[in-house]
């Protein structure tokens, strides 16, 4: 099997200067010759067209397969071995999620029959790829900077996780873009909020019945990442969550429309309030749970930028 991958960016000229049988394309000798500067390639060869085709894009996607040129970096004792084992896990799960979505816009551009076999060439828009993997880039600094804002030892696990996303996202925008963009946070600043006085690290979890299992989940995940463990027992803090849907009138055949709203209030241990955030949301579904999930993943946006209301510390 034959696999040519081209990230199209600089090239020697000895890899530049090949000859091409008549009739044969170009990229079939020198993928990045004929590439340029336009896309990053792959070609392969295959005994039918469909695969040659599966094994170009297999190729192209190799590019930008997890490879950590350095460690992941954790605050010093601050996580247990499991801890961190589970974070390397979160953080490269979101890493090929991304890139899946980077990668769903990969073609075939070109396909040549030669001596029986088949052959194809795979391509991402370089200009396009480059954009996506910034705007993601430039979405995790947005969240560094809000967390690492707030001062609060809480929040170094989720800055963590924040940091070595954005280091491995990072490499994957130098393959398109050589200079990357640099971090607005360092590791040291993350590391040094060890030594803030703010935060706690077990927190009371009690959830109305109302609250969607699906909500639930995304939201324990959030409390859990920016430090905290959830229990049922008494704690300093307490967060109660409640949650409601209410339809409203919608003048569509077949679609429905909902408000919800979600509550949390934060209490201490005296039982005071300290805290509170409610989040309100109207969406449009043919029933209550296809509006619902519609939606989820703003709900769960909304809260996590606004943590700091509950006022934990």
């Amino acid at each position: 099997m034959l696999c040519v991958v081209a990230s199209c960016s600089t090239s020697q000229k000895a890899e530049r200067s090949v000859k091409v049988p008549k009739g044969e394309p170009l990229w079939l000798y020198s993928a990045q010759e004929f590439c340029e500067g336009r896309f990053i390639c792959a070609s392969a060869e295959g005994d039918s067209k469909s695969e040659s085709d599966a094994r170009a894009l297999k190729s192209l996607a190799g590019i930008f397969e997890m490879q950590v040129k350095g460690e992941f970096k954790f605050s010093k004792h601050s996580f247990s071995g499991e801890e961190q084992t589970q974070m390397e896990e979160y953080v490269e799960d979101n890493i090929s999620k991304k890139i899946d979505l980077v990668l769903k816009g990969a073609e075939i551009k070109e396909r040549f029959t030669k001596n029986g076999l088949n052959f194809s060439l795979a391509a991402l828009d370089k200009e396009k790829t480059r954009k996506l993997l910034m705007t993601e880039v430039r979405d995790i600094d947005s969240k560094l900077k809000h967390f690492y804002g707030l001062k609060n030892k809480l929040y170094i696990k989720k800055l963590n996780l924040l940091y070595n996303e954005r280091m491995l996202l990072n490499e994957k925008l130098i393959v398109v873009d050589k200079s990357g963009i640099p971090a607005p946070i360092s590791f040291k600043e993350i590391n040094d909020l060890k030594f803030t006085s703010g935060g706690g690290s077990k927190l009371k979890f009690v959830v109305g019945s109302d609250v969607p299992e699906s909500l639930l989940e995304k939201l324990s995940e959030v409390l859990t990442e920016v430090g905290y463990k959830l229990t049922k027992e008494d704690e300093d803090f307490a967060i109660t969550v409640s949650f409601k849907e209410k339809e409203e009138f919608l003048n569509v055949e077949g679609f429905k429309k909902f408000r919800f709203e979600m509550t949390m209030k934060a209490s201490n241990k005296a039982g005071k309030e300290v805290g509170t955030y409610q989040v309100s949301i109207v969406s449009n579904g043919r029933n209550k749970k296809d509006a619902f999930l519609k939606i989820r993943k703003k709900f769960i946006s909304r809260v996590e930028g606004n943590i700091d209301k509950l006022n934990l510390q």
